[in-house]
């Protein structure tokens, strides 16, 4: 039988958060902020979790880039989260009322992109000029049988009586519609004014409130005709189809072609565009309509804020774990995925250096030890307590890792038959020029005679035949095409449930 002092010691350790078997008290950190990087984050968390030795609690909560600031700026009598992240930077005001007590740091993490996507039935090209948008989004263009879209795109159809637009924008405050609005206004100010733009605007009547990103899919998918705006990621995570916009160059462009030429990391490299060093004001920094021919204009740089002093904690090694939380983010092994499954493109160049500097920059307590990365094997280093190996895994990470290359390969054979739908494309664009052209100059047919009629049958024939021909192998084509798009979309999802099933088993992340 225990004796009292037994007793006393055991619940005086339990209270320590130790237990006699010698386990290790479980270490958290605790964030906020922007929804579009929140399943990168996520994914960096379990896999942290599942290769440290010591037990580990790391959570985000994804509830807008304002929301984000407005937890992470009050520090009294202690900061309610250990770190935030927007895709904007903080605000001048909120800024200065930091920086007159502390030293906030804001560490650029990614580029990504917003686009509009749409559901009008049977329309996987749309363009859209950046001044029909804002009517639009302004409401005053109504209807997908508009002159002015169906004279940007002649080969629209729309049901006999017309489609009626539906609008759906964000509720809550949100870095997209602060992106949308803020390149709607510089693309077109002619009819978006620079006093409708932030992350939470006065929106035209009748217009769709969408909570976050997942409703806004849910907003876009529920009706024929919506149009809305979200990170790419999301969109082409849901399959919903991309709407073409113009950027500054005049080249119209999918966010999927301006990444494939680097144009969304590039609109972050522009010559005196970022402050020197991550302690800096950061609110007049803005990725929008930056000039290059691929470059893509509705760029938002990804920020994480966290206190230069980090001694707020009260627990030395999770000083520790956050600094190496922020390392993981420009670690390749753990954030490759964020670019590979969500469509984020890291910061290089001088946006890299200064976050790196910053980071190195933290003023943590003497006895926090750090966390060391192990990659290649450390034998009897590795063992140590402050170590996260990728040598350990859990089961849901190999699992997840299988799928993401399956959906890479996926991917590549989309883009593969893409090429070969634009050359085939071409082939009967090219066939049907030759048609018109046979049959004279004009938009109608020539009449000839009877036996010149006879003499060009031959060829005429063979023309229809060809273009017969064309449009078999395009309809081919576009049923391949259609099945591999839903195969992509099957297994992203599938990687999704993986990852949000990890988090509910391990009440990770909320």
């Amino acid at each position: 039988m225990l004796s009292l002092r037994s007793v006393l010691s055991l619940a005086f350790m339990a209270l320590l958060g130790m237990s006699v078997n010698g386990e290790q008290p479980v270490l958290t950190i605790h964030g906020s902020g922007t929804t579009n990087p929140s399943k990168c984050y996520w994914h960096i968390m379990d896999k942290m979790e599942a290769r440290a030795k010591a037990p580990l609690h790391m959570t985000y909560r994804a509830i807008g880039s304002s929301s984000g600031q407005a937890e992470f700026t009050p520090s009294d009598p202690k900061p309610l989260t250990y770190f935030g992240s927007g895709d904007i930077p903080l605000k001048s005001d909120i800024y200065d009322g930091l920086s007159a007590t502390e030293t906030v740091l804001q560490l650029p993490v990614f580029v990504g992109a917003v686009s509009f996507f749409h559901s009008v039935p049977n329309t996987p090209t749309l363009n859209l000029t950046a001044c029909t948008l804002a009517k639009i989004m302004n409401r005053e263009i109504t209807n997908w049988d508009h002159e002015e879209i169906k004279s940007i795109n002649p080969e629209l159809k729309v049901p006999s009586g017309g489609l009626d637009i539906r609008v759906a924008r964000r509720i809550d405050g949100s870095s997209s519609t602060s992106g949308i609005t803020g390149y709607l206004a510089k693309a077109c100010d002619t009819v978006w004014p620079a006093d409708k733009t932030g992350s939470k605007i006065d929106w035209a009547p009748g217009t769709l409130e969408c909570q976050g990103s997942g409703g806004v899919v849910d907003c876009i998918t529920e009706q024929p005709g919506t149009i809305g705006y979200l990170d790419a990621g999301h969109g082409h995570g849901a399959g919903l189809e991309e709407i073409y916009v113009q950027n500054s160059f005049g080249t119209k462009l999918t966010t999927t072609q301006s990444a494939r030429q680097g144009g969304i990391a590039g609109a972050a490299d522009v010559d005196g565009l970022l402050p020197d060093k991550a302690s800096d004001d950061f609110s007049s920094v803005s990725l929008l309509n930056q000039p290059g021919e691929f470059t893509w204009p509705i760029a938002a740089m990804t920020y994480v804020y966290v206190r230069q002093d980090l001694r707020f904690i009260e627990t030395p090694q999770e000083q520790a774990l956050l600094k190496a939380f922020l390392q993981s983010l420009y670690d390749d092994s753990y954030v490759q995925q964020c670019v590979d499954a969500y469509e984020f493109s890291k910061v290089d160049g001088r946006a890299l250096n200064i976050s790196l500097a910053a980071i190195d920059s933290l003023i943590l307590n003497e006895t926090a030890e750090p966390f060391v990365f192990e990659q290649d094997t450390e034998l009897l280093n590795a063992t140590g307590d402050w170590y996260i190996s990728a040598k350990r895994k859990s089961a849901a990470e190999v699992e997840i890792d299988v799928l993401t290359t399956a959906n890479q390969q996926l991917q590549s054979q989309v883009t593969e038959l893409e090429r070969v739908v634009q050359q085939a494309m071409l082939a009967i664009n090219t066939l049907e020029g030759s048609a018109t052209t046979s049959n004279g100059s004009g938009g109608s047919p020539t009449l000839v005679e009877t036996n010149e009629a006879q003499t060009g049958a031959g060829s005429s024939e063979e023309e229809q035949n060809n273009q017969i021909a064309a449009a078999l192998a395009m309809s081919i084509i576009s049923i391949i095409l259609s099945g591999i798009m839903l195969a992509v979309v099957c297994v992203r999802t599938t990687v999704g449930k993986h990852d949000s099933g990890a988090t509910q088993n391990g009440g990770m992340h909320a």
